[in-house]
This record gives C-alpha cells, structure tokens and sequence, in this order.
C-alpha cells in the first residue's frame, strides 16, 4: 500500500484499520506504516508540518505539532489523553497535510523535501492572482533520478522576467533582468524554512513588477 493510499482509507474505512477514532490511534497507525517502510515513506513529513504550523524547525514529533495547533494546552499531555472532541479535526489535519506531502511527492517520484513542497503550495496559492495581473508563471522540477532534486519558478511580466531555483539542499539562486536589456541580476543564497523561500519568491514577483 502507497501513502496516497493509505490515506484514502483512513478517510473512507478508518475503522478496517484502526480499533478507533482517536488521534493518537490514528497517529499509531500512521507511524507503523513508515516504520514498515524504513522511515522512507514520510522523509520530510515532519520538516513540512512544522514549516506549516510553526513556519520554523521544531524537535517535536509532527503529530505534537499538529496537536499543539488545535488543543490550548498541551503542556505534560500524551496524545491519549487529548479530549474527545479534538480527535476528528486532528485527524483531519493530519491527512490533509500528508495529503499535500504525497501530491508534492509524485511530481517527482520519490520522496519530496518540504522546502520544494513549499515552493509548490506557494505558486499554487498565488497562481491565479498572479494571472489576474497579467503575469505568466512557470514551474518545472528537476528529473528524479538527479542527486539533488530542484524546483524552479519563472515570472514573466512581458517586459521583465525573474526566475527563482530552489534546491533540496536549501540552496537558493534568483535571477531578475529585462527582455530587451543584457543587464541581469543574479543572487545566490541558504534557506531553511518554507517561510524564508516564500520571501524569496515575494522578491523574485516584485522585481518583475517593480515600476509597472
């Protein structure tokens, strides 16, 4: 069974699978099924929820982080001992989030790190604004059998034209200039949250805007 599967059984027929509703079953469950897989199946799960959630690394087990978002005071609880009526949206965070890990996954074929994840969800959020304003937005993924995986973003404004690659490593070069100008800009930098390369992303949308 796949991860997407695994998903949509947990959604549909949770109880073939688990003796209960709880989180913390849920969560059980969800950690058994990796640990079958050699810890392959959610490599950069819990840098994505907490880049989510915290928007920064954390030392928590993602199912902490989840929990810590909806239920006010976790202090010295176990998941067993979450009330009741947070088990449902819990749970329903949970698989969305690993809803989004798995989509990002498939693209390229293996396992996705949460910043190329990140890139995605953000150019998917901001797509449709950026077409409204007469902005073209490409997005391409390096090929899975590369070493180091990297996702690209292209913002064409007609006149000016910006690029940012983002690479697993947290590697990160943007690339601004105009269509009729040999003048180009070029930055290099490090990333380690999702939140730090959407303030990249930002940059690389107003540099193609700026001045129109």
């Amino acid at each position: 069974m796949e991860l997407g599967e695994l998903v949509f059984h947990l959604r549909k027929r949770r109880r073939m699978y688990v003796l209960d509703d709880r989180f913390s079953t849920v969560v059980a469950f969800v950690d058994g099924f990796n640990a079958a897989h050699d810890g392959q199946a959610l490599a950069g799960f819990g840098e994505l929820v907490a880049d989510r959630v915290l928007g920064g690394p954390t030392g928590l087990h993602w199912a902490y982080v989840i929990a810590n978002s909806l239920v006010p005071d976790m202090t010295g609880m176990r998941l067993e001992e979450i009330p009741p009526q947070f088990n449902a949206p819990l749970t329903n965070r949970l698989l969305d989030l690993i809803d989004e890990f798995v989509l990002a996954s498939r693209a390229t074929g293996q396992p996705m790190n949460h910043l190329l994840v990140g890139v995605e969800a953000w150019v998917a959020r901001h797509r449709g604004a950026m077409v409204e304003r007469g902005l073209a937005v490409e997005i391409e993924r390096s090929p899975g059998d590369r070493s180091k995986q990297a996702v690209s973003v292209g913002i064409d404004a007609g006149g000016r034209v910006g690029q940012l690659v983002v690479w697993d490593s947290g590697e990160v070069e943007m690339t601004l200039g105009g269509v009729d100008s040999d003048e180009v800009a070029v930055e290099a930098g490090d990333v380690e949250t999702v939140a730090q390369v959407e303030q990249w992303l930002h940059r690389v949308w107003n540099g193609v805007t700026a001045g129109s």
